[in-house]
């Protein structure tokens, strides 16, 4: 038996070594198990300490896998036993009293015009000097020294440059430490914004959203006073972007309508961006699509077409499994974290990037004021299928997330999980080369025979 990965050190001491006694065991329900070339590879979803054993361990464990709580006794509660350690984790987690990330939206208004978007319909307002003065005032205030992390959002953010520079700038101007990213269509990028973006912004990353090539994107997004070929501007605005030291990752927003085009899509990315060092693309499904959406025949259908995209942009390098977490999962998005906040056009906070309607939670002036709104974020799912996943130690879904539908499919698990196994089996073929360049290393160092 070999550790790849320790458990966390905060849950290792929250739930302390199992005792092994007289009676019968079986894997945690939290013990996802991946074959490899070795034999076997344990992952702890609770403590979240990788193991790799020898099929013959497996069939016959050691006591040490009872010790490390892959193995628990017949009648054990895993379920009960991961909520009790996850409410512990929560109360050990200290109270900063700042805030160190915000979603700034510097407009509500887009120049595309996706029939999918969930803001079809809202008010296009956009941030006017006076806000952004005061928005940067209230980000150096309520960072209380720390490094703080902005996202700059819409609408189309860019449709509001100066909001951005001016936020900046004062921020800069304060001595406030921060980095940026962004989610933007990519149409009004060019090389001097990209300048500004890495010099004055410091801008790390930008989410592009792409739904398909050339025809099917530039039908989709419908800009609005478009000159000559959408779909060209946006891929020299990702080369801009790359070559300008600002990592891109795409989304590739998927239905039925657009499955087998994002194919020939991925094909075309990595035709255009051989270096994929600062670029990644992944997909995402989408309950609707187009004016009129098709939507997938079955559960099925949706996720061979889903794996099979995925599977293509692993072969292409143009997506790579996660990195296994090394710290608890407490939060979900910055909804349910105490220590991000969204600042709306008008001076609204919020706690949400879909909640834009209402809901708010305070204003720049008066801070957060309505604490009931926070808590409300901050609800779990309880459904009968959450006792018996594999998931539940790392699963923080907000009860009441837009994005989510108020529910957790077969589908969302089987996927997870799948995601989840092939950064196991990352995790482990980069111990595995390590250990072959170390052992390179020491044949190369010997002395010839």
């Amino acid at each position: 038996m070999k550790c790849l990965l320790p458990a966390l050190p905060v849950v290792a001491a929250a739930c302390g070594a199992q005792k092994a006694k007289d009676e019968i065991y079986r894997p945690s329900a939290h013990c996802v198990t991946v074959p490899c070339g070795e034999g076997r590879l344990l992952y702890h979803t609770l403590t979240r300490e990788l193991l790799l054993v020898s099929e013959s361990e497996w069939a016959q464990p050691p006591t040490e896998l009872i010790l490390r709580r892959f193995l628990v006794p017949e009648g054990f509660d895993d379920a009960a036993y991961a909520l009790q350690i996850r409410h512990v984790l929560t109360l050990m987690q200290p109270k900063k009293g700042s805030f160190n990330r915000f979603l700034i939206f510097t407009t509500l208004d887009c120049n595309a015009r996706c029939a999918y978007c969930y803001e079809r319909g809202c008010r296009h307002i956009s941030m006017d000097p006076q806000t952004a003065r005061a928005a940067a005032a209230f980000i150096a205030e309520h960072a209380k020294g720390e490094k703080i992390k902005l996202r700059w959002f819409g609408g189309e953010p860019l449709l509001n440059r100066k909001a951005i520079d001016l936020i900046t700038k004062e921020l800069r101007g304060s001595g406030i430490e921060y980095s940026t990213d962004m989610i933007s269509n990519g149409y009004l990028f060019d090389s001097e914004t990209v300048q500004t973006a890495r010099d004055l912004w410091k801008l790390q990353k930008v989410q592009i959203t792409l739904d398909g090539t050339e025809e099917v994107y530039n039908r989709t997004k419908a800009y609005t006073g478009a000159v000559n070929n959408p779909y060209e501007r946006v891929m020299r605005n990702i080369a801009l972007l790359l070559y300008g030291g600002v990592s891109v990752q795409i989304r590739m927003n998927m239905n039925a309508e657009n499955a087998g085009n994002l194919l020939t899509l991925a094909e075309e990315l990595d035709h255009r961006f051989p270096d994929k060092k600062n670029l990644s693309v992944y997909p995402a499904l989408l309950q609707s699509y187009g004016a009129a959406p098709e939507p997938f025949r079955s559960q099925q259908e949706k996720a061979i077409c889903f794996d099979r995209l995925q599977d293509k942009l692993r072969t292409l390098g143009l997506s790579r499994p996660v990195p296994l977490p090394r710290r608890p999962s407490l939060n979900y998005c910055m909804a349910d974290d105490d220590s991000a906040v969204t600042i709306l056009p008008d001076g609204k906070l919020g706690k949400c990037e879909h909640d834009i309607g209402g809901g708010f939670v305070g204003d720049l002036e008066r801070g957060i004021q309505d604490s009931e709104r926070c808590a409300y974020w901050k609800e779990r799912f309880d459904l009968p299928d959450c006792k018996a996943c594999p998931l539940l130690p790392c699963c923080e879904k907000p009860r009441h997330c837009p994005g989510l539908h108020e529910t957790c499919t077969e589908l969302d698990r089987r996927l997870k999980l799948k995601s989840l196994r092939e950064s196991i089996l990352a995790e482990y073929e980069k111990e595995y080369n390590h250990s072959e360049a170390c052992a390179d290393r020491k044949n190369a160092d010997a002395e010839p025979c």
